[in-house]
């Protein structure tokens, strides 16, 4: 929940707050504008997509992986940090289930 003087300017998600701010009062407290914030506050699961029968075939040997948990922070990091096309998101017993490339960060990030 989001105050401004003893009057509630937004009350909804961290998520919400930030990508969908009331206001102006709203979106300076909270810095909307912080891109990296947003990353942070959004998960990989959310934003893959489907793993296909060519990405399994293409290995994952030195494809950074990250879990549907970790946040899309972690997705831009792991690819910078690899300079990879894209990042596989894995299950539980490490197998890839998805992938998130930088275009879904970019698209995650417009809205």
């Amino acid at each position: 929940m989001v105050m401004n003087e003893g009057s509630i300017q937004q009350y909804d998600t961290p998520l919400n707050l930030v990508t969908r701010p009331a206001n102006e009062f709203v979106r300076r407290l909270i810095q909307a504008d912080d891109l990296f914030q947003r990353l942070q506050l959004m998960k990989a699961e959310d934003h893959m997509l489907a793993w296909t029968e060519a990405d399994a075939a293409a290995g994952t040997e030195n494809v950074p992986r990250v879990r549907g948990q970790d946040s899309l922070r972690t997705v831009l990091q792991k690819l910078l940090q690899h300079d990879a096309p894209y990042v596989a998101v894995v299950n539980g017993e490490e197998k890839p289930v998805g992938k998130v490339t930088l275009e879904q960060l970019k698209t995650a990030n417009s809205g």
